[in-house]
């Protein structure tokens, strides 16, 4: 690969991108030049997210006006760079940049999540009309995508198995799909082990942690419907719920289940260090960072399986996976662990000794694999997670 600049494309840049950009720089040895719509995403500020600025990379704001003109004179003055444009259908405007560079026969990629089968609202409730409406117009939009894009995008960077499903229904090549994710990196060095290990020694209840906003498509209802039953069954699990106030929020107040506020931003994997069990339960997640910052916080994972990030607990070993809204399933499995202390033992274990498997530097070295290898050998690389 020449020593051209990588240049990336997306709506907003997020700390679950940015680290993996800028191990991408350093594994590269090349900069890396971040073109954003905006700054900050507001409704994702009013959750308590914010920009970390990681200062290695080069960050650009395109301007509300002459969006095109922008674009397209970066892509004209970085035609042998390489270019990502990552939730790029977030903003349609990507979608004639996309062919630009294509007509330009720039290599360019995509990174993307699925597209939610679900009709939840996706970072807040929606009325059920509005959300049935998305959901029905959400396969029949990507439909078109495929038909703009499949011939001329490089390869695209599935997050999760359900993208690389719905890529290869809209018609994208295998070899052109890349099993991929979010990444951050870990708060914890090798020294933590140890301590990591003492804490999950088995004891006589078993402190489980929520993080995640209130809403039902995080599967909330489910943990209610949950606690209740452990409750009944006289169960020595509690759930600790942390996530941003709203007035949709539900009540919380039963004797093992208990709203502890929302945690600062960053500090999630120092708090999951605390807790013997993390439970993601979402209806949907495209990836669902939440799992990534349990493994490295040394934390075994329940997930519902239509968690993205669930491939790295069915990968590791590190957790459990139950039916998507099905609180019986969710209550099954946690009796299981309740029953059998010697199971949480051994998830833990391999939470542990995993840890450093999902850091942004194995994600960057994935990516630059597929970079640097020709259109025929890209197909054969495994990817770390899957």
């Amino acid at each position: 690969m020449t020593k051209a600049p990588i240049v990336t494309w997306q709506v907003v840049l997020t700390d679950h991108q940015a680290f993996t950009y800028e191990a991408l720089a350093d594994s590269a040895g090349v900069k890396v030049l971040s073109h954003v719509v905006v700054l900050e995403d507001e409704a994702r500020k009013k959750q308590g997210w914010l920009d970390l600025q990681v200062k290695s990379l080069s960050r650009f704001l395109i301007p509300r006006n002459n969006f095109f003109k922008y674009c397209f004179g970066v892509i004209r003055d970085h035609q042998n760079s390489i270019h990502i444009f990552a939730a790029p259908f977030s903003d349609w405007r990507f979608i004639p940049c996309m062919l630009y560079a294509a007509w330009l026969n720039v290599e360019y990629f995509i990174i993307s999540e699925p597209y939610s089968p679900e009709s939840e609202g996706y970072l807040s409730d929606t009325s059920l009309v509005m959300g049935q409406i998305k959901a029905l117009l959400r396969p029949k939009l990507y439909r078109l995508y495929g038909l703009l894009l499949r011939r001329s995008v490089t390869g695209i960077f599935a997050i999760s198995r359900l993208a690389l499903f719905q890529f290869q229904v809209l018609g994208f090549p295998a070899s052109k799909l890349f099993p991929f994710g979010y990444f951050v990196p870990g708060q914890f060095g090798s020294k933590d082990e140890e301590r990591f290990r003492l804490h999950r020694q088995p004891h006589s209840s078993i402190n489980a942690i929520f993080v995640g906003s209130l809403i039902r498509r995080k599967g909330v209802d489910l943990l209610i419907d949950v606690s209740k039953a452990l409750l009944a069954r006289g169960s020595r699990i509690s759930i600790d719920v942390y996530g941003p106030e709203s007035k949709d929020m539900p009540l919380l107040n039963f004797p093992n289940l208990s709203y502890k506020g929302a945690i600062p931003f960053g500090m999630a994997q120092k708090e999951m260090a605390q807790y013997d069990l993390v439970i993601v339960p979402s209806r949907h997640d495209g990836w669902g960072v939440a799992v990534n910052e349990a493994i490295l916080a040394g934390t075994p994972v329940v997930c519902s399986d239509q968690v993205g990030a669930g491939t790295l607990v069915n990968k590791f070993a590190c957790g459990l996976e139950f039916k998507s809204g099905d609180h019986h399933a969710l209550l099954e499995i946690l009796r299981k662990i309740e029953d059998d202390p010697e199971l949480l033992n051994s998830l833990s274990e391999r939470a542990i000794s995993n840890r450093e498997r999902i850091e942004p530097k194995i994600a960057a070295k994935y990516m630059l694999s597929v970079f640097e290898s020709s259109p025929s050998r890209r197909a054969m690389i495994d990817s770390p997670w899957y």
